[in-house]
């Protein structure tokens, strides 16, 4: 498990500090709400067209190549903006790296389930969700000091060097990946099959709703901040509080998840947590009382995420996980796209309060999808319970054992 880490912490906070950067700079090159709003869409657009296209390829090929590709591109997408200043690149910076990021986004997911057994699964995303909680603590704060220090143009550079370690990182590492028994991977059924499995339906569509309120949170908590008047670095500080609270919240998942009787359970609470807090959010300018409504942020949808794909893991047919985890990530980036479009109209017109009102709606109706939508919440079983499969197959871990664990 030490690769995916690793590979997550350079990757994950490249990305996400994209989040407040990308806002922030296209603030400074005069984007108004509709341009904000289409710059954040604008890194969701690939990951429709490509993200189970990205699954299936992750199941046939294996993840190194996939990952590999990925990382290279966030690292030219990154680049970009400094090569070419200019809200234009700004753009075409935003498109592709959302489009290099699906690539390595689920091939490491498949990783993390390929390296696990059914009794270690909730364990081992429940490490990797705290790993992938680092990046929205570090990156704020980093982001907001290379702000002030050399500028928006150089803090775009400064973060591309990220996933070009996680490139070397997996061409030196190669044979910590695991190698997949490909038999009937290149046959696999069709993708529309995959929409007849109603709990990987709803599962993906409750997972899209919470992973673009966070995102949203990234992109518009900055914005919010900016017009009360915190500095870069504060803004940075108070966005960093959601990654405090996330590190805390999943470290105890396994003990959640026992206590709440279910990962359903458990997913609905913490899309409960997360509507209060995006509906008193805009109500305060202080950066403490910000810090504070962050903080109960990250408790609630830093839980949701992981849970989120451990059930679209365990929901996927067995040798086509990555694939099932494409379609949640194309279901989530049809939310990217339409939201914040949606939201850039409606903010020009009626303020920010209705973007964090918005997300509060969007948050509430996950709640009900997944209480309401899978067979597991209404029967009351625990997903941990039920039998679970490797998801990709035969799965043959390389040596030496030790360098996984």
């Amino acid at each position: 498990m030490w690769l995916a880490y690793v590979l997550a912490l350079c990757n994950l906070t490249a990305f996400k500090s994209n989040m407040m950067l990308v806002s922030l700079y296209g603030l400074e090159l005069g984007a108004g709400p509709v341009a904000t709003g289409m710059l954040f869409a604008s890194c969701a657009i690939a990951p429709i067209a490509l993200g189970v296209y990205a699954g299936r390829l992750s199941d046939s090929i294996g993840m190194r190549l996939p990952m590999l590709m990925g990382s290279a591109g966030m690292a030219v997408a990154l680049a970009l903006p400094w090569l070419i200043p200019g809200l234009e690149a700004l753009f075409v910076s935003s498109t592709l790296l959302g489009g290099a990021y699906v690539f390595y986004h689920v091939s490491i997911q498949s990783m993390v389930g390929a390296l696990s057994t059914p009794q270690t699964r909730a364990r081992n995303f429940a490490n990797y969700s705290v790993i992938t909680s680092v990046p929205y603590f570090v990156g704020p704060i980093a982001t907001g000091i290379l702000i002030e220090r050399g500028g928006h143009a150089f803090a775009y550079l400064a973060l591309a060097i990220l996933p070009l370690i996680a490139a070397s990182v997996l061409l030196v590492a190669s044979a910590a990946i695991p190698k997949l028994a490909r038999a009937g991977a290149d046959k696999a059924p069709p993708t529309a099959d995959l929409l007849r499995n109603r709990p990987l339906l709803y599962m993906a569509a409750t997972s899209g709703l919470a992973l673009t309120s966070v995102d949203l949170f990234q992109f518009y908590g900055p914005i919010h901040a900016h017009s009360a008047g915190l500095s870069p670095t504060e803004i940075g500080l108070v966005m960093s509080q959601y990654a405090v609270a996330a590190v805390a919240v999943r470290v105890a998942m396994p003990q959640l998840i026992k206590r709440f009787a279910g990962e359903e359970r458990l997913l609905i609470a913490a899309l409960a947590a997360g509507t209060l807090a995006y509906l008193v959010f805009p109500l305060f300018t202080s950066p403490w009382m910000l810090g504070a409504i962050a903080l109960l942020l990250g408790a609630g949808l830093g839980c949701a995420q992981p849970l989120s794909m451990m059930l679209t893991y365990n929901y996927a047919p067995p040798g086509r996980s990555g694939e099932g985890l494409g379609l949640r990530l194309m279901v989530n980036n049809v939310a990217h796209v339409a939201l914040p479009f949606g939201f850039g109209f409606v903010t020009s017109a009626f303020g920010m309060l209705v973007v964090f009102w918005g997300n509060a709606a969007i948050l509430a109706g996950g709640a009900l999808m997944t209480k309401s939508g899978t067979p597991v919440a209404r029967s009351g079983t625990a997903i941990t319970d039920a039998p679970a499969h490797t998801g990709i197959g035969a799965v043959q871990l390389p040596a030496p054992g030790p360098s996984l664990k």
